[in-house]
């Protein structure tokens, strides 16, 4: 069960996808389904993970499956502090089916987001307001009200 302070939004949050694949040393799938948390270090858009803040949402996208795509969101439980700390992430929800890439790839919203622009060239990116917007309406939906509420914060810092 997830904490309840997982379902609040007192501040605005900013919203991040972060990329991993089954050949890193954990999957979304552990972290998501049983609420874990995992360190996690940057190595490219390393700004990125400095930038992200306590609290801020994930959007988990997921390669190295048959179905790449977003399968979830997590919250940053702590910053990292280079050269002290990595950033720590913990999984709040998993979707209730993964929300393919070939849903988004092509939708503009998606194409001005720090992700395709790099081509999903690192770990953690940036995202926009409208693509956070439309994968809010794609999981209202496909029925699921609590990812569209966690996901309730604005996306660019």
């Amino acid at each position: 069960m997830m904490d309840d302070h997982c379902e609040r939004v007192d501040k605005p949050v900013h919203v991040w996808m972060m990329i991993s694949s089954d050949k890193y040393s954990f999957r979304w799938d552990h972290i998501l389904r049983t609420g874990g948390s995992v360190e996690w270090s940057g190595r490219r858009v390393l700004s990125n993970f400095k930038r992200a803040g306590e609290g801020d949402r994930i959007l988990c996208y997921q390669t190295g499956v048959r179905e790449k795509g977003l399968v979830g969101i997590a919250e940053v439980v702590h910053p990292m502090i280079e050269g002290i700390q990595d950033m720590e992430i913990k999984g709040i929800h998993r979707f209730p089916r993964t929300i393919p890439y070939e849903w988004f790839r092509h939708l503009p919203e998606y194409r001005e987001t720090q992700a395709a622009r790099l081509r999903h060239r690192g770990t953690l990116f940036s995202l926009t307001e409208p693509f956070v917007r439309r994968v809010r309406e794609l999981l209202e939906e496909m029925g699921d009200s609590r990812g569209a509420r966690l996901l309730g914060g604005e996306a660019e810092r």
